[in-house]
């Protein structure tokens, strides 16, 4: 049973499982739940981790976080294949 505030995320992921389906040799991916899992984390379909960068990032209640803040917050419950670089390269200073 998914948490109310969490249903519209969850269909969100189940469609976008169903735009671009993960391949399960791509890392330890199993399917439960209607979801792909990497352990505990729910996998974030690359046509989706965008928007979780902008709403994690950009209109975050942490503030305005940087790359450590952000890269904690995504992946305490979700996770892709190059979180870490796509986070940094979004979180990157324009003037760097």
């Amino acid at each position: 049973m998914v948490h109310p505030p969490l249903q519209d995320l969850w269909n969100l992921l189940c469609q976008a499982y169903i735009d671009e389906p993960p391949n399960p040799e791509d890392g330890d991916l199993q399917f439960s739940d209607d979801m792909w899992w990497i352990k505990d984390q729910v996998f974030v379909p690359e046509n989706f981790f965008s928007q979780f960068l902008k709403d994690y990032h950009d209109v975050s209640l942490l503030g305005h976080p940087g790359s450590f803040k952000t890269l904690k917050a995504i992946s305490q419950t979700m996770t892709w294949m190059g979180i870490r670089k796509d986070v940094l390269n979004y979180t990157k200073d324009p003037q760097d």
